[in-house]
């Protein structure tokens, strides 16, 4: 799944090479959709880096496996501080670097 700005309709999705609105992303990818921009605009400034990523439980585990990867990517690049995330479930949040709280 690639990012990038359609021409006319400049929110969107390629998915398997066609431009999908955001509008008929699905719930999920609405939310990756959303966690890019947000982290994207979160390693651009200085201060607290920090993102907050509510919900992560609306995404399959692969792709909140591979949210964790990037995420853990960031701060070992140093580009962000902290990454927090909520879901219902551990399942995805297995990397060795990230600390899972349960409550």
């Amino acid at each position: 799944m690639k990012i990038d700005l359609g021409d006319e309709r400049p929110l969107g999705l390629e998915r398997d090479g066609q431009w999908v609105d955001f509008e008929h992303l699905s719930e999920s990818e609405r939310l990756v959709y959303g966690i890019g921009l947000v982290m994207a605009l979160s390693t651009t400034g200085k201060g607290l880096r920090m993102v907050m990523l509510d919900g992560l439980d609306s995404c399959d585990v692969e792709r909140r496996r591979a949210i964790v990867e990037q995420a853990v990517r960031l701060i070992k690049a140093g580009q962000l501080d902290n990454v927090l995330g909520t879901a219902w479930s551990r399942e995805g949040f297995e990397d060795d670097s990230v600390q899972v709280i349960e409550v």
